[in-house]
């Protein structure tokens, strides 16, 4: 598992997760008005902050590798955090279909 510490604040890149483990931030994650990229595999499922995950508005990202691109109904949480402060302005996944749902600590995205 990957453990960066601290306070984290995404301004801009690509976060690949290509494991079955967690990615964990140590601390809050601040995402941008920039969004946040995510390279997807069919093993990935999570990327968690310890703390809060402020979310500044903008696109969410998923770039899947459509040969090996999740199968419908997996349900993929990015990012969840202690808890979970705004919303994505934007989804953006290709030709993947995805649906975005959020709960007070998670954005949780669900292959359709």
């Amino acid at each position: 598992m990957l453990e960066p510490a601290g306070d984290n604040s995404h301004t801009g890149g690509t976060v690949v997760i290509n494991s079955a483990e967690p990615v964990a931030i140590v601390g809050r994650l601040t995402v941008n008005r920039e969004g946040l990229t995510v390279v997807m595999n069919a093993k990935a499922r999570r990327l968690i902050a310890t703390d809060t995950v402020y979310n500044e508005g903008g696109t969410l990202t998923l770039d899947f590798d459509s040969a090996n691109a999740p199968a419908a109904g997996t349900r993929l949480t990015l990012p969840s955090g202690g808890n979970l402060a705004g919303r994505f302005a934007r989804l953006d996944s290709g030709n993947t279909a995805v649906g975005l749902s959020y709960s007070a600590d998670s954005v949780i995205a669900t292959i359709q």
